[in-house]
């Protein structure tokens, strides 16, 4: 887990996707809210790329949501829309269209802890965004940005992230998920606990069953040699 310096953070993300904008000749970024952590930090991004001088896209399906977004961003260089269609898959479909509208792209939610190895299957929703500006960043480190900029927020929270997070590393060292031999007949499998046998041999099938989804070639942020941002870094 890496402890980011919170407004280092969203001026490097909010720079990157402001060059990435400037450099395709895009004016608007679109952003799919549905009032959990990785979108709250998306908006708030999005709130410094208004500053840079680009527009802001925001498509929810929940109107009290929406009220409250408009009370605070409408009319900043930020447009709150609200659809009633809740069809899975619609947001994003929906956003792609809005983007081609405004000449826009639309910024995918997806993190480390959550993209790189445990992928979602529908066919229509988060991958289809154009970019991943939180695709290096692990859930838990997003757990740690959210709660110090919303403290008054209370989030629906996912239990799993932890062990998940565990796999990656594991996965690092022992190449025990991404390579493709089976993990129990993995030479380190006898020392792993029972618990940690269960997440590493689900969240194998699951990469296998999604590897078509890969988003490494996607454009997204990587933060190798930008030690300025970070406050410190947990030796794992």
């Amino acid at each position: 887990m890496t402890i980011f310096d919170n407004d280092k953070f969203v001026n490097c993300v909010s720079d990157w996707i402001s060059n990435y904008l400037k450099t395709n000749h895009k004016t608007c970024a679109v952003i799919n809210f549905n009032l959990n952590r990785n979108d709250m930090l998306l908006l708030h991004i999005g709130k410094q790329i208004c500053k840079n001088g680009f527009n802001l896209e925001v498509i929810t399906f929940d109107i009290n949501i929406s009220i409250q977004l408009q009370s605070v961003y409408n009319g900043k260089k930020t447009n709150i829309i609200t659809e009633d269609n809740n069809i899975s898959g619609y947001s994003f479909i929906k956003s792609h269209l809005i983007a081609n509208s405004c000449n826009g792209i639309v910024l995918g939610a997806v993190d480390k802890t959550y993209g790189l190895h445990y992928r979602q299957y529908s066919k229509l929703e988060e991958y289809t965004a154009d970019i991943f500006p939180l695709y290096n960043v692990e859930y838990s480190d997003i757990v740690n940005l959210t709660n110090s900029l919303y403290p008054q927020i209370q989030f629906d929270e996912k239990n799993e992230y932890d062990i998940l997070e565990w796999c990656l590393l594991a996965d690092k060292r022992y190449n025990i998920i991404s390579g493709n031999e089976i993990p129990h007949k993995h030479n380190r499998w006898p020392y792993f606990t029972q618990t940690q046998k269960e997440w590493i041999a689900k969240v194998y099938n699951r990469e296998k069953s999604t590897r078509h989804k890969k988003l490494d070639n996607k454009p997204s942020v990587t933060f190798e040699g930008l030690e300025h941002i970070i406050c410190s870094k947990d030796m794992l």
